[in-house]
């Protein structure tokens, strides 16, 4: 059941953040009260989830328990660096300036935060052991970065530094991000690049082996207003195809997380001196709805991609040691039980969507956009119909009907969060076109259900 399910991510989170409590020495008596505040905290947590409910109580009594768990995660990170420096001493004459980690920092190595840090270190190992499947898992090299478009960005540096020469094109998704897209042009010149359609394996095989570029750059699903999820099977096997020296392939794996593994299959190539850097943004799925901290992570395997640690480091891309902490600890079983939710829901969404739009036409709306394992759709348009100011005014309506009847839709930006979202995208580049998302919480189905009388009311009413 929904609920069965909901209980037990929200008593890993709890476990998780007590444990990165309890693992805190209490050595400053200044922090005494908030150590005992957040215990305090967690034992009510851990009462109202033990707790009997009412089936229609279980809801109110499990929001009540994401609102404390997401006041903890920065109080506890708060507490966890309170007595910390961001630059800390390696050695001292009567007292060292390190807090938590007296004793544990070494002089040119980890003294400075932005360089790297301790509670980074451990993170991107546990990541590398949870959400990373494949036989080449042993040479992944892994870096948290401040966010998903410094994690990009820390790539793009090491791209420019280590990789391409002036005159080097390359390969890139039609797609793709659109602030990716418009980083990959001020960077290196919109006549650089290559534009190819994900949704044709085809002539993707084709362009590589015209081209035979030094990179290639492309969303595993794409970021934009036709979802299209990337064959990656097809596009190892254009690559080796190409022959060598084979292109350092870039995947944005932001939007399908554990759901697509870029590891896999990648050996012979590997072997063959490709390399393959990953990258994604952890405000979506990795915080499990929380949407406290910004953060994103890149990993990468091949000859030379440890340069991208340097690069993150010169290019102060690294993740703070407090956001760290605020993250909860990475545990797959608990994550893929979360995705699955949204998967669900947004299939159940976009396909009952579909289904309707297609026997009954709208004056507005023509379709829904999505793809297998997604937890977003796009809702697309007639062309006439296709602007900003038509989906602002969709919004509007959508959550006027809403607000009738009681039914949580929130507008605002991003995805992998408790409640539906609707708002629109790409509204102010010349990249992307702009386009009306959807983008699915992880409501139980009764709650789905009515979220969707709501959509298909508002597609052929505003």
């Amino acid at each position: 059941m929904d609920i069965d399910e909901d209980i037990t991510i929200a008593t890993y989170l709890i476990d998780s953040y007590a444990k990165k409590l309890t693992s805190c020495a209490r050595t400053d008596h200044a922090l005494e009260k908030e150590y005992t505040d957040a215990l305090k905290k967690i034992a009510i947590l851990r009462r109202t989830i033990h707790n009997d409910h009412s089936p229609n109580h279980w809801t109110l009594a499990l929001a009540s328990c994401r609102t404390t768990i997401r006041t903890l995660a920065l109080e506890i990170a708060n507490y966890t660096m309170a007595p910390n420096w961001e630059s800390p001493s390696y050695a001292h004459s009567l007292r060292p300036q390190a807090g938590r980690l007296a004793g544990k920092i070494t002089g040119s190595i980890n003294d400075y935060t932005r360089d790297q840090h301790h509670y980074g270190w451990k993170y991107e190992e546990q990541f590398a052991k949870e959400y990373i499947d494949g036989i080449g898992k042993f040479a992944v090299h892994t870096y948290a970065t401040s966010s998903g478009m410094a994690a990009f960005a820390t790539i793009l540096g090491y791209l420019r530094g280590e990789r391409l020469s002036p005159s080097d094109k390359i390969v890139m998704g039609a797609r793709s991000y659109f602030q990716n897209k418009e980083l990959v042009s001020a960077w290196f010149g919109h006549n650089k690049i290559i534009w190819v359609d994900e949704s044709d394996p085809t002539a993707i095989d084709a362009i590589l082996k015209k081209i035979k570029p030094k990179a290639v750059i492309l969303d595993t699903l794409t970021n934009a207003g036709k979802s299209v999820r990337l064959d990656v099977t097809a596009l190892y096997r254009s690559i080796a195809a190409m022959g060598r020296p084979y292109p350092t392939l870039i995947l944005d794996n932001t939007c399908l997380a554990t759901a697509c593994q870029p590891l896999k299959g990648t050996t012979k190539l590997l072997l063959g001196d490709m390399r393959l850097v990953v990258f994604e943004s952890l405000n979506k799925y990795h915080e499990f709805g929380m949407d406290r901290v910004t953060a994103g992570l890149v990993w990468g395997v091949g000859s030379d991609v440890g340069k991208l640690f340097t690069y993150r480091k010169n290019m102060g891309t690294n993740i703070p040691d407090a956001s760290v902490i605020a993250l909860p600890t990475p545990n797959r079983w608990m994550f893929d039980l979360r995705l699955r939710r949204l998967q669900r829901n947004c299939q159940y969404l976009a396909q009952e969507l579909a289904e309707a739009l297609g026997s009954k036409s709208s004056r507005w709306v023509r379709g829904v956009s999505y793809a297998t394992e997604c937890t977003t759709f796009v809702l697309e348009f007639h062309k006439n119909h296709a602007s900003l100011g038509t989906y602002k005014r969709f919004l509007h309506t959508l959550l006027a009907r809403a607000r009738k009847q009681s039914v949580q839709i929130l507008a605002g930006t991003s995805f992998g969060l408790d409640h539906t979202r609707v708002y629109p995208v790409a509204a102010y580049t010349r990249e992307e076109p702009p386009f009306l998302r959807i983008a699915v919480g992880t409501e139980d189905m009764d709650t789905v259900k009515k979220i969707y009388d709501v959509l298909v009311d508002t597609c052929y009413n505003f």
